[in-house]
Formats: C-alpha cells, sequence, structure tokens
C-alpha cells in the first residue's frame, strides 16, 4: 500500500514535466513563428518594388513607339525609353523618369519632380552594374521629368533588369523583365542620308525596261 502514494506522486510529477515540455514547446513553436515572420518581412522590404510593369505607348507626335517600365509597385514612379533609334551598332535612346499620381509619393520622388530641380546627378544601373548619370529637367505635357541622352550597346549582355538609385531611398526602385524584348520592339533603323537620296530619284533604266515590256 505504501507503493501506491509513491506511484501518485510519480505520475504527478509525470504530469508536471509533461506540462513544462508542452510549454516549452509551445514557447518554441512560437519562437519560431516570430522568426518565421522577420525573415519574410525582410525578404519583401529587400526585393525590387516592381516585378516587371511595362507599357508601350505611341511615340512623341504620333512616330514610333515608347516605352515605359513601373519602378515601384505603387504606380508613381516610372523609366521611360524615349526616342529609340538604331545606329551603327548601338541604339540611341531618352532615359525619363517620371514622378506622377495623386497619392502622396515618398520624399525621395516628391524631391525629384520638385521645380526647384534642375540637374540632378543618380546611378543607372543596368544587370546590377550602376554608374552615376546626369539627369536634367524638362518640362512636357505629363508634367516635369528628369531627362537623360543614353547609348546602349548592341553587343552587350542581355539585360534583364534597369534599376535607378535615389538620396535616401525608401525603397528599392528597380525593374526585372525582358528589356532587350521592349528595346527591339521600339527601336527603330534611322534613316541614312545616301537611302534618302535613292528613294528620291526615279531608277530611269528600270522606267524604260517596264515600259519596253
Amino acid at each position: 500500500m505504501q507503493a501506491f502514494p509513491a506511484l501518485i506522486i510519480w505520475h504527478g510529477n509525470m504530469e508536471r514535466a509533461g506540462a513544462r515540455h508542452n510549454v516549452m514547446r509551445n514557447f518554441s513553436h512560437t519562437l519560431a513563428g516570430i522568426f518565421s515572420l522577420a525573415l519574410v518581412a525582410l525578404f519583401v522590404q529587400s526585393t525590387p518594388a516592381s516585378a516587371g510593369n511595362a507599357f508601350i505607348r505611341l511615340g512623341a507626335d504620333g512616330v514610333g513607339q515608347d516605352a515605359w517600365l513601373e519602378l515601384n509597385d505603387a504606380d508613381q514612379f516610372s523609366l521611360g525609353m524615349v526616342g529609340c533609334k538604331k545606329n551603327r551598332g548601338k541604339l540611341d535612346l531618352q532615359l525619363v523618369l517620371w514622378v506622377y499620381g495623386n497619392k502622396q509619393p515618398p520624399a525621395e520622388l516628391e524631391a525629384l519632380r520638385s521645380a526647384e530641380v534642375e540637374k540632378v546627378s543618380l546611378d543607372f544601373c543596368i544587370n546590377g552594374v550602376c554608374e552615376e548619370n546626369e539627369f536634367r529637367a524638362e518640362a512636357r505635357d505629363i508634367g516635369n521629368v528628369l531627362v537623360k541622352d543614353f547609348t546602349v550597346e548592341r553587343n552587350q549582355e542581355k539585360i534583364r533588369s534597369v534599376r535607378v538609385i535615389l538620396p535616401n531611398e525608401s525603397m528599392k526602385y528597380e525593374y526585372q523583365g525582358d528589356v532587350d524584348g521592349i528595346l527591339k520592339k521600339i527601336c527603330q533603323a534611322a534613316p541614312s542620308e545616301s537611302t534618302g537620296r535613292r528613294s528620291s530619284q526615279p531608277n530611269v533604266p528600270r522606267i524604260l525596261r517596264d515600259i519596253l515590256r
């Protein structure tokens, strides 16, 4: 009979031990959940704001086509690739930075469209390789924009991402997608002077042959 109380005490200890185990296990699960949420938040913060929204629009004065690449997910900041022409193995175009929309943009974007801005030096990155470029302010029909004349070498590696690094930026402004395919769509061959002369003059021998037939 004395063993029975001892068995009860042992069983009670096991219950308390099991309770402590459950508490520790639940606590571990809670920590794991918090850690997972922290990782997700860090991942979201470190990923580009835009996954690759691009729009092809009719060019200025109805000539050619221009591309506009969204650089953030709030539809407030776009990079325009405007007036692209093929020129001896190169692509000549204008880069246009446009801050738009009625919503209040982040401070770094609001500073870009300020009427007081005349020129600004920004890092422009292609496939993660960045170079400082000077953009000039211009007033266009869409509002105040920043413009940079730019040349793309045709023999460079395939362009998969373009990014603009702003001073004191609160997020990553980047477009990821098939930039090469977009350039092929919007870039036109510039007419040469020799081609213009040939097209303006009639081919007299060919006309005579057509008449004699």
